[in-house]
Order: C-alpha cells, then structure tokens, then sequence
C-alpha cells in the first residue's frame, strides 16, 4: 500500500486480539484499514487517536487547521472555533478527563483541549525572557 496524498487519512482498525499494528506490520486479524478523504487537498491531518466516545479524533494543519472527528461511519466534522489565530495543530491524544488534548505549534504555541462535542480550550503560555 503506497503513502496517502495530504487529502486522505488512513485509519486501521484494531483487530480482534485488540492490538493496533503500524504501517508496515501484516493486517491484525478481522481488523482492517479505512481510508478517509478529507474535505480539501490542501488539509493536511496529523497525529489520529481514538476517543473515549468512539470516534477517531485528528489535528489538522493546512490552509484550514481544525480539530477533526471522523465517525465509525466515516463522517468527518471539523472544529476551529476557539483555535488560536495562526494556529498550527499537531498531535492528538485522549486525557484522563475524557477530552482529547493536542499541541498547537503556531504563530501562539498552546496546549489545547477538546470535548467530545466539539468546544476548544487553548492553553498558551508566555515566553521566557
């Protein structure tokens, strides 16, 4: 399977052992990879994690950077309200408080938080001096 173009994230599913596997390991047993297109050519997602609502969550950087969210039906919803201006979102993970939480290294570098609905809490701090 070649690398995907900027306007698709590839998604694998964990297979029935629970285990999710890399690029280059063998399809997990009755798991296998989804393929989504995003909504422009010039998106370019970053970093997927699985959310504790059952959705796979991204961070998008581009011309429209924006929190993604991508249903087990492979519905894609993006969330930008409350990004910094000159954001640049990067990675994604699930926190202990079941929101997912992500990097922004943009023009305002922050830390940033996302409920499972959709609001977006940045967190920047000063530079040092």
């Amino acid at each position: 399977m070649g690398r995907p173009s900027c306007a698709h994230l590839v998604a694998r599913q964990p297979g029935a052992d629970g285990r999710r596997r890399g690029p280059r390991e063998d399809p997990p047993p009755n798991g296998h990879f989804g393929t989504f297109r995003v909504a422009r050519a010039s998106d370019i997602p970053y970093g997927i994690a699985l959310g504790p609502d059952g959705n796979l969550w991204f961070a998008q950087e581009g011309s429209h950077p924006a929190i993604g969210r991508i249903t087990p039906a492979g519905r894609i919803t993006e969330f930008a309200d409350g990004l910094n201006r000159g954001s640049l979102p990067f990675e994604i993970t699930v926190g202990p408080d079941g929101a997912m939480w992500f990097t922004d290294q943009g023009s305002t570098p922050a830390i940033g938080r996302i409920t499972m609905d959709g609001r977006i809490t940045e967190f920047w701090w000063p530079e040092q001096g």
